[in-house]
Formats: C-alpha cells, sequence, structure tokens
C-alpha cells in the first residue's frame, strides 16, 4: 500500500524549493507529513538566476553579484547606457540557493527527501515512480518533459533556450560595475538572439547566448557562438572555462489550469514564467508565498494571475515573436531608446500604470503590426 503525505512536491527546482520553504515558515506546517521527490540531488551548479529589484530581499544576500550599471546594444552598433533608477540587478548561482533552501529544511524532521524518477500523476494524488508510488492529499506538479510539454502549454511554444560560460582571463578585461543586458551585435537577421554579459570581476564574467525561437542547436553550435562573440566582439582569445551552464524555458501565455483532483501546477506550467521575456525568479517568489498560505488554508489553488491587460500584451509580443521575428527585435530596440530601463522593469513586473502602458505603445515604431498582433491576441482563445 502507497505511502500517504499531506503535501508531495513533485519537482524541487525553483517553484518546489521556494513554495516548501515558504509553508515551512506558517504555524502548523510542523504537523504536516511532507514528502519531496526530484531526480537531482541539487549538488551542482546547473543555472543562474538574475532578477532586478529595489526592495529589501533575504535572497539579495545570496547574490554573486549586482550591478546598477547597464548597457543595451543594438544590431547597428548603438550602445545605449540603460537608466536603472532604484533598482539593481541581481544574479544568483543555483548552487547557492539550493544550499540556503535545504539547510533552512533541514530543522523540519516532518519533510522526507526521495530522490527518485517521477513517471506519473494522478488527479486522484497518486505520484508513481520507476520502482514505487505515494499518495499526496495535496500535490505540487513543477516537472515536465520537454517532449511532450505542447500537451500542457499547447503546440505553439516559443522557447527561450541559452548557453553560458563563466571565463577566467589572466588580465583584467572587464568593468566589473556594468553588465550587458542585450548585445545584438552578432545577432542573426531573422531570429532573435543575443548575447549577456555579467561581469563578476575584472577577469571573471559569465558570457551566454540566448535565442527565443522553436529550433534548439546543438552544445556544439551554442559553444562556437560563444567562442566567436568572445574573439569577434569583446576581442578576448586568451580565457578558461571555469563553468558551463545550458537551459531551456518555454515561452507561452497560456491560461493555466485551474487545480484539478488533489493537484496543484506549479513553475513553468503553472504560468509563473513571463511569456514575454523569461524572467522567472521573483514571480516564482511571489506565487510560492501566495500558494503557501493557500495550501496551510486548505484550499487547492494555482496561483499566478495577473492582470489581462498584461496577459494581452503578453500574448502581443509572443505573437510578434513567433511571427515576425525581426520585428520582435526592433520592438526591444525602440523601447530602451525610448523608454528609462526602470520603467521597462516595472512594466514586465506588471506594475505599469495605463498611462505607463499608454508610452509604452508609442515608443513602438511599427505601430501598426503591433496593434494588429494585439487585436489578433485579444480575439485568441
Amino acid at each position: 500500500m502507497s505511502e500517504q503525505y499531506d503535501f508531495i512536491i513533485a519537482g524541487f527546482g525553483l517553484s518546489g524549493m521556494t513554495l516548501t520553504y515558504e509553508m515551512s515558515k506558517l504555524s502548523g506546517f510542523e504537523k504536516k507529513k511532507v514528502l519531496v521527490i526530484d531526480a537531482d540531488k541539487k549538488e551542482t551548479n546547473d543555472r543562474t538566476w538574475s532578477f532586478w529589484s529595489k526592495e529589501q530581499s533575504e535572497y539579495e544576500a545570496l547574490a554573486t553579484k549586482s550591478w546598477q550599471g547597464c548597457y543595451f546594444y543594438t544590431n547597428q552598433d548603438e550602445e545605449l547606457d540603460l537608466d536603472l533608477g532604484d533598482y539593481r540587478y541581481y544574479t544568483v548561482r543555483a548552487i547557492d540557493f539550493y544550499g540556503y533552501i535545504k539547510e533552512k529544511l533541514q530543522a523540519f524532521d516532518n519533510i522526507t527527501f526521495h530522490e527518485g524518477i517521477i513517471k506519473q500523476v494522478h488527479d486522484s494524488g497518486a505520484v508513481e515512480l520507476e520502482d514505487q508510488s505515494f499518495i499526496g492529499k495535496t500535490v505540487f506538479k513543477s516537472f515536465f518533459n520537454r517532449e511532450n510539454l505542447h500537451t500542457t502549454l499547447g503546440d505553439n511554444i516559443l522557447w527561450q533556450h541559452f548557453k553560458g560560460w563563466i571565463i577566467e582571463t589572466d588580465q583584467p578585461r572587464f568593468d566589473e560595475s556594468t553588465f550587458t543586458l542585450m548585445d545584438y551585435r552578432q545577432s542573426d537577421e531573422d531570429l532573435i538572439n543575443f548575447f549577456y554579459v555579467l561581469p563578476f570581476s575584472g577577469n571573471r564574467a559569465l558570457i551566454e547566448f540566448t535565442e527565443f525561437s522553436k529550433e534548439f542547436y546543438s552544445q556544439e553550435e551554442y559553444d562556437a557562438k560563444i567562442e566567436n562573440y568572445l574573439n569577434e566582439v569583446l576581442k578576448i582569445e586568451e580565457y578558461r572555462i571555469v563553468e558551463k551552464e545550458y537551459n531551456a524555458i518555454p515561452m507561452t501565455a497560456h491560461r493555466p489550469k485551474p487545480a484539478k483532483g488533489r493537484v496543484v501546477d506549479m513553475g513553468t506550467i503553472a504560468g509563473h514564467v513571463k511569456p514575454s521575456s523569461g524572467y522567472a525568479f521573483t514571480r516564482i517568489l511571489a506565487s510560492s508565498q501566495d500558494m503557501a498560505l493557500k495550501a496551510m488554508s486548505n484550499e487547492l489553488h494555482n496561483s499566478g494571475k495577473n492582470p489581462f491587460i498584461f496577459k494581452l500584451m503578453d500574448r502581443t509580443l509572443l505573437t510578434i515573436f513567433n511571427n515576425y521575428p525581426d520585428q520582435g527585435k526592433a520592438f526591444y530596440f525602440s523601447l530602451f531608446k525610448k523608454i528609462k530601463a526602470f520603467k521597462i522593469f516595472k512594466f514586465l513586473d506588471e506594475k505599469s500604470s495605463w498611462v505607463e502602458l499608454f508610452h509604452i505603445h508609442n515608443s513602438v515604431d511599427n505601430k501598426h503590426l503591433f496593434m494588429k498582433a494585439f487585436f489578433k491576441s485579444m480575439l485568441a482563445k
């Protein structure tokens, strides 16, 4: 007979960790029987999360580095010195985050950690692994399989896929007080792809290639793009690669399914990633706090609600990115040229006023295409 738990966390990535941690802060959690399942022990630095913030957060202390100086480069070699206002931009290594959360949760003997591959989660709360199964009164599910993700998010999925190298040089080659948010100087004409540079010191930095598309490259092709960027744009030929990271995030404005049976989606499959940008860290933290309160109040709940106008803007931008990638690039160029970066961050955080949204619309060069995509998105089911 399968062992039963109050809560099963099916997937212990960013959303699973933050949800468990947020629940652990609430009264009564220590009385709950909790099972955490993941196929990985989370003992390596498999990714880097970045976010902007102007408010205090306990996670800022985990940041490897933060910046206020920021540059943006267009495909015409234009350099934009961006104004972040009161915001700072932070980057957190996954291994530091994993260690922090796991240390916090070690104090709770009501949590059982199980390493295993989840095969299926049933609406009844049954979680099947390769060699055993468990029952949860509530199951929080975040894992997904890239090959069959269309069954959850639909067929029209655009991917943000990226690969990064952390490199070191013998001589200082970077200005560690500034980072590059987007560099389109080696962008393909018919694709939305760019480079991203986070200097941790004068001789150590993350160099990352990012693309929004439906097709992926081989690992060797990603590597070749990064090497070429280092040589041709940054003029760095001598360096050591000390770490590599790779990931792919689905960008979709699908409507998250309501909680079904005993299963609640979280993270990417619950719509907690910003569809038009791929940023997720602060959105997942906020949704985890909300979901934790609901879980401890015995309210099965899918978090991730956002105002309709921002959902519509996401759908509009994804329509453009999917069908007119060259215009998607032009959207970013016009936005960062005409709108201060801190107002763009506010827009991406879905906190813009109607007046600010109007200014963003007015900054778009191809307004006809934008409105065509806007109304198409409005009529879409």
